[in-house]
């Protein structure tokens, strides 16, 4: 019978033991494993959190389908659908029902409004996204002029 050295010996215990103090203190949730995030002691959200249900129906309704849609861009899309939402408003304005104090006209008037800002912030996305393609062949279309004067004079004039 052989006998295993000490060092070996005491690193093999102390795996061991590393492994059950990691068996002791391991997490049995999986929402979060680091110590940000989640659903954490005192941070409002429950285990059963309806916030995705919630979000999802808003996300249902803000993005409704138009008639003759695909005739139009989608930034005039978001426009139109803008507009029929600020049409809710002063009807909910006319009508005595914005800002009057109760709170299920209340939180129509603030989910018209969120609405109203996600179809806003995907008109920046877009407006954005079109600036971006178009200084990239703004920016091709110099380098291709930059090296067509370059190669025709042998001399270079541009930066």
């Amino acid at each position: 019978m052989t006998m295993l050295p000490s060092i070996i010996e005491t690193d093999l215990l102390t795996a061991i033991a590393t492994a059950k103090r990691h068996e002791q203190v391991k997490k049995t949730s999986k929402q979060s494993r680091s110590g940000w995030g989640g659903r954490r002691a005192g941070a409002g959200a429950p285990y059963g959190n309806t916030n995705a249900v919630k979000h999802g129906e808003r996300s249902k309704r803000a993005f409704f389908l138009l008639e003759g849609e695909e005739q139009r861009s989608p930034l005039v899309n978001l426009r139109v659908r803008n507009l029929i939402l600020a049409e809710q408003l002063r009807k909910m304005n006319q009508s005595g029902r914005w800002y009057n104090g109760n709170s299920q006209d209340w939180r129509e008037s603030l989910l018209i409004e969120g609405i109203m800002w996600q179809h806003t912030k995907k008109m920046m996305r877009l407006e954005r996204l079109a600036a971006q393609t178009a200084l990239q062949e703004a920016k091709a279309n110099w380098a291709k002029l930059r090296n067509r004067h370059n190669t025709q004079s042998g001399c270079v004039v541009l930066p």
